[in-house]
């Protein structure tokens, strides 16, 4: 069976159809809770990589304040990345 044959339609899934919300229908902060709860969560685990990923830096031998340095230097350059590829 030839999966790349042009006459065959089932050669790719078909995508699962997923349900889409209106977000100018309903309560607003309804609307703001919908989005908020998820982004909250994300960053929560965010935060909580970069603790335990802190903690198990600082335990290297002979590395670890200059590693801390490295990761405390980096960040705000990598947050303010994110910041401007959100922004357009």
């Amino acid at each position: 069976m030839n999966l790349l044959h042009k006459n065959n339609t089932n050669a790719l899934p078909k995508a699962k159809s997923t349900d889409t919300h209106d977000f100018g229908e309903g309560s607003i902060s309804g609307n703001i809770l919908r989005l908020a709860i998820p982004m909250t969560l994300a960053q929560l685990i965010n935060v909580l990589y970069n603790i335990i990923d802190r903690i198990y830096i600082g335990h290297l031998p002979d590395m670890s304040t200059q590693a801390l340095t490295g990761i405390g230097l980096t960040l705000p350059v990598i947050t303010s990345t994110y910041q401007n590829d959100f922004r357009f």
